[in-house]
């Protein structure tokens, strides 16, 4: 339980939230303002299964015990999680699952958005994702990220919801065509929590509704995240 394999997967996620409750094999949850859903595949990390869910509200104040422990032996018992190596033990209570349901998602919405053929995959690479932050970091006067898709697809920094407009952007152009065209929009807070990695993003057009959604399959197998168009 809390291999080495899952609590580096588990650093890596705690760039999306900092509050999830774990549940075996498949946990589904979303960021506090609603802003991200996610899904990850414990089972794909580590076969020691577990029933009961469990619950973080700081799940960076918990990966900190394992800089304490060195290939601690993980048991958890009535919400208390114990870890300990051959001199030293660390107790760590974890959060009432009553207390943290705002990062609750049902899995089913995963399900319903597979069901849904996508207008496009953008391949969007880790670089990618740095060189976006970098640009981000450069232009403070841009709120958030454009996608365009016609005959081809860019993914730039925007102004979004500004009186001023202004001449300074970084734009990346993906050779390849959607089968319809879209003009969206995340905010750069947002952006801003995806872990980078080699991603696939699935734009899913929701013909009932006229919505677009943004479902982001990463490289790591298993993990998928649903981000928000809303700015």
């Amino acid at each position: 339980m809390f291999n080495s394999k899952f609590v580096d997967f588990l650093k890596t996620f705690n760039k999306v939230s900092n509050g999830v409750i774990l549940e075996y094999p498949v946990t589904a949850g979303k960021t506090d303002c609603s802003d991200i859903g996610f899904m990850f595949d414990i089972s794909k990390f580590d076969s020691d299964e577990f029933t009961d869910r469990i619950g973080f509200i700081d799940l960076s104040s918990f990966l900190n015990v394992f800089n304490l422990v060195e290939d601690p032996e993980v048991t958890i018992k009535d919400g208390v999680i114990t870890a300990k190596d051959s001199n030293s033990k660390v107790v760590y209570l974890t959060s009432a699952i009553s207390l943290i349901s705002e990062f609750e998602f049902p899995k089913n919405q995963f399900d319903k958005i597979h069901e849904i053929p996508s207008v496009v995959d953008i391949p969007l690479s880790a670089n990618d994702i740095r060189r976006i932050k970098t640009a981000s970091s450069s232009f403070k006067d841009l709120n958030a990220i454009s996608i365009i898709g016609e005959e081809s697809v860019t993914i730039s920094l925007s102004s979004v919801g500004k009186f001023n407009q202004t001449s300074n952007s970084f734009q990346i152009t993906k050779d390849i065509q959607s089968n319809k065209n879209f003009n969206v929009y995340i905010k750069l807070e947002t952006f801003s929590k995806l872990p980078v990695l080699d991603y696939t993003v699935k734009v899913i057009y929701n013909q009932a509704k006229d919505a677009f959604k943004l479902l982001f399959v990463s490289s790591i197998d298993g993990f998928e995240l649903v981000v928000s168009t809303n700015v």
